[in-house]
């Protein structure tokens, strides 16, 4: 026993003996704690503008990690290493200590939240969205909800429009934040400069709520881009910063500063502009965004029905040879359809918006000899540059012959690709193309693959909507041209 307890008292020597980070900080303020473990370690620690708190205590441990977890033990902060010899210490539990209080929910249904991931990143402090059900959360204690929930109220309200959004947002950052941009920027004598590196904007966007404290909010909603001067931020930027659009790309350039003064900026892309004002850090975020690219798209078939209230149309089917009329109907999250050649053809389907972008329906089809009853549920995804969709139907048979039968016949899968490729700038001409694949299974044949495809033109006339609609699948071509209104 005594053996032992002798070589585990030569262990514990041993580790003590080869630590490599000793000290002591008696009663110092947290942050001058962090640099020290900083200057000990030779490594990076950037934190929140925020960290508050005393600490009076002793180190011994064998790396900056040991020593962080002692450090941080008795705080309501963590560390988290970022990359090599790179960490970050703040408060990770923070929004959703603020999820905790008085909540404001809101969904949307015109904007598209996957298309402002970047200005949803600029908020996410704030902000908690649920993404597959486009829905945010606010706490309604917070003294800046009222201005984020104006915000996504404008934009929620704006989906007719081809203008152009301009958002600005201030923050506050810790000094050691602002150094390593600098550093990395390789900035020398200025105080104000664009952030470019491209390790730094990853860096700051990925942990973008903990190492930033939004300030200030604005936004403007631009009819005409065109060169101008921007007032907004006087104390911060003294009136220096101008703004030019020009084909669809927004330049933002300083006036004063002697190297590396502007930067340009698709849409949907964020400029960033640290500053140093009277011994206090912030970045100045700026994005843009064109407000007709940002909200949901409906299917190909039933592109608007949630906006039009009532649709017209001629079809006609080859190889069945058949004109058909075609009439529509929206009634809230409900359409119903009705198509017939008023002979032994009639269709007639009713679906219901489950949540965003899926429809449960019933589609009931009829002719001189049997019925077939399909149940389906189509889905539409938004991705930056095309949609995706997707529509499974169980098919069944009705029997009018000597007895009533029914039956369960197949099962499908379509698969669509959505791309605009001609769009005009106001979304009055919009041509859509729709490749696809398919895949049947029936009781009686086998696995059969097939090909689908589909084209749309779309014209907006005052307050209504001619479609030009062709669609082959399974060997079925269905062209259709509607009125809706």
């Amino acid at each position: 026993m005594r053996k032992v307890f002798f070589l585990l008292l030569i262990f514990i020597t041993g580790i003590t003996g080869f630590s490599n980070i000793q000290i002591t900080l008696p009663n110092i303020a947290l942050k001058e704690a962090l640099k020290a473990l900083e200057e000990i370690s030779g490594s990076t620690i950037l934190t929140s503008p925020d960290i508050k708190g005393t600490i009076h205590t002793t180190i011994n441990a064998i790396n900056l990690e040991n020593a962080l977890d002692s450090l941080l033990y008795s705080t309501n902060y963590e560390y988290k290493k970022i990359s090599e010899d790179l960490y970050l210490v703040g408060n990770f539990n923070i929004k959703m200590q603020n999820m905790q209080k008085e909540i404001l929910q809101m969904e949307f249904n015109n904007l598209d939240l996957k298309k402002i991931l970047n200005l949803l990143t600029l908020l996410s402090e704030k902000v908690f969205v649920i993404q597959n059900l486009n829905i945010i959360l606010l706490n309604k204690n917070d003294e800046m909800h009222k201005y984020i929930k104006a915000l996504f109220e404008f934009l929620e309200t704006q989906d007719k429009s081809n203008d152009y959004f301009l958002f600005f947002s201030i923050y506050e950052i810790s000094d050691n934040v602002y150094q390593f941009l600098k550093e990395n920027e390789k900035v020398e004598y200025e105080k104000t400069f664009f952030i470019k590196n491209k390790k730094s904007t990853i860096i700051l966007e990925n942990n973008f709520e903990y190492l930033t404290r939004i300030k200030e909010l604005e936004y403007h909603q631009l009819k005409m881009p065109s060169s101008q001067e921007i007032t907004y931020y006087k104390t911060l930027t003294n009136n220096n910063i101008v703004l030019d659009f020009s084909n669809n790309k927004l330049l933002i350039k300083h006036l004063i500063m002697k190297e590396n003064n502007s930067i340009l900026l698709n849409t949907n892309e964020i400029g960033y502009l640290a500053i140093e004002n009277e011994e206090k850090y912030y970045i100045l975020a700026i994005t843009y965004l064109n407000l007709s690219d940002i909200y949901i798209k409906k299917n190909l078939e039933n592109i608007d029905n949630s906006e039009s209230l009532f649709n017209f149309g001629i079809g006609y089917l080859i190889p069945d040879a058949k004109f058909i009329v075609i009439s529509g109907i929206n009634l809230g999250n409900n359409y119903i359809e009705i198509s017939s050649n008023f002979k032994e053809h009639l269709d007639f389907s009713l679906s219901t918006n489950l949540v965003n972008n899926m429809n449960l329906g019933i589609l009931f089809k009829k002719n001189s000899k049997e019925s077939n009853t399909n149940i389906f549920v189509n889905d539409l995804q938004h991705y930056d540059n095309f949609d995706l969709y997707g529509n499974i139907i169980l098919g069944g048979t009705v029997s009018f012959s000597n007895t009533l039968t029914n039956s369960l016949d197949y099962i499908s899968y379509d698969l669509l690709v959505l791309k605009d490729i001609i769009k005009s700038e106001n979304n009055s001409h919009i041509v859509t193309f729709a490749p696809g694949v398919g895949i049947k299974v029936s009781r009686n044949d086998k696995l059969k693959p097939y090909i689908n495809f589909g084209v749309q033109y779309k014209y907006k006339l005052l307050k209504s909507k001619i479609s030009l609609l062709y669609y082959y699948q399974m060997n079925i071509h269905k062209m259709t041209c509607s009125l809706e209104f």
